[in-house]
């Protein structure tokens, strides 16, 4: 199976049902500024076009990562910010592949909170969300709190 850190469940993540978006990820505990995260999952080769909103482009778009086979794979839960909040993890410039499986990282760009929800940029934004039909809403409640633009 996956052995690698990178291609294991990130302990520092839950999963956790979100009122109006299915799913999100919370910091189990408090997250220090540069921290690495991983989306990993499959390396399927460069999907240009597909169906399947999980599928994730690596940082220098020479393949590309499916996690849906991997519910370990917590950051394909993780939702983009809405037009009042700011993400908290960015991808870097790093990928790693081994045995079939890809994962690229990212970095906390801040200190996140425990219970705050992990946010990313999905990066082809508003584009993404236009072709799906999907307006743009915050992520944030009072119990998954979230980044505001505004602090």
């Amino acid at each position: 199976m996956y052995t690698h850190a990178m291609f294991k469940k990130d302990q520092r993540i839950e999963v956790v049902n979100h009122p109006w978006l299915n799913k999100t990820c919370i910091a189990k505990r408090n997250i220090r500024r540069n921290e690495k995260f991983h989306y990993w999952g499959r390396d399927v080769g460069l999907v240009v076009d597909t169906d399947n909103d999980y599928i994730l482009t690596v940082c220098d778009n020479s393949s590309s990562v499916d996690p849906t086979f991997f519910v370990d794979s917590y950051l394909q839960f993780a939702n983009a910010p809405g037009p009042d909040e700011k993400d908290n993890i960015t991808p870097t410039r790093r990928y790693m592949k081994k045995n079939g499986l890809i994962s690229q990282e990212f970095r906390a760009v801040c200190n996140i909170p425990k219970g705050h929800q992990i946010l990313w940029s999905y990066g082809d934004e508003p584009e993404w969300f236009d072709e799906r039909n999907i307006n743009k809403i915050n992520c944030g409640t009072q119990k998954l709190p979230s980044r505001s633009k505004y602090q």
